[in-house]
């Protein structure tokens, strides 16, 4: 059991697309579908049902992962403060499912689809080989906000033009945020310092690029979201006329 909860990595690197990994993929991908598409849903009943099992999972999987910092002392501020956009997804998923405050789904929906894919088909997780507590939770996590993304479009979340600004406004906000606590305590949230992809030729130029890349990135989801929301929700209504 210690094994599962150990401190310090071993410098183990998911492989991705193994067969492991390919196997989380089609988990998610078929998670997705049936929130979105199956008929199962169609009843309120059910659907609030299913909203009470992510946001029971969500809850368990946060306390579950800050027990294990603070418990093992691992805390890091360079690491674990919820700098990173998946982690203010996975706390604005407890509070939409909880309030279904329109701000909290909002976030909640946009940064679930843009965090979801980009973590689940890029991993990176710590360096701990597996069976460890992290490996769990970040594909849970990742998969989580993903499918809560989904059951709030399945209950007809509105992906109206001032939701979709202001997504973009708080998108900007929070890197630009992320990237000032980075230069003041040398950390990477978000990725904007060091990018997971190409990182040695990119950081030639600076934080800058890293920066304007992640924000772009997470608009360019923001605007496909968007697109895909608005048809997928036109035609959800199509088909209840």
């Amino acid at each position: 059991m210690s094994y599962f909860f150990r401190v310090n990595e071993d410098g183990w690197i998911f492989p991705a697309f193994s067969l492991i990994h390919i196997l989380i993929l089609a988990i998610s991908i078929l998670g997705c579908m049936f929130f979105l598409n199956s008929k199962i849903l169609d009843d309120r009943k059910n659907l609030k049902k299913a909203g009470r099992i992510l946001l029971t999972f969500i809850i368990l999987e946060q306390v579950s992962n800050y027990l294990w910092i603070f418990m093992t002392g691992s805390f890091d501020i360079k690491e674990d403060l919820p700098l990173y956009f998946c982690r203010i997804t996975l706390i604005a998923s407890i509070i939409a499912l909880i309030t279904d405050k329109d701000f909290f789904v909002t976030i909640s929906v946009y940064w679930g689809v843009f965090g979801g894919i980009l973590a689940l088909s890029y991993p990176v997780l710590y360096k701990f080989r597996p069976p460890h507590l992290t490996n769990i939770e970040y594909f849970l996590g990742h998969i989580l906000i993903l499918w809560t993304a989904c059951y709030f479009m399945r209950k007809g979340y509105d992906f109206s033009g001032f939701r979709y600004r202001t997504i973009n406004k708080i998108t900007i906000l929070f890197a630009l945020l992320a990237s000032a606590v980075n230069l003041v305590i040398n950390a990477n949230y978000n990725n904007t310092i060091v990018p997971p992809l190409f990182p040695d030729k990119i950081s030639k130029f600076g934080p800058r690029l890293s920066i304007s890349l992640v924000i772009l990135t997470v608009l360019i989801f923001n605007y496909l979201t968007y697109r895909y929301g608005n048809r997928y929700k036109k035609n959800m209504e199509l088909k209840h006329i």
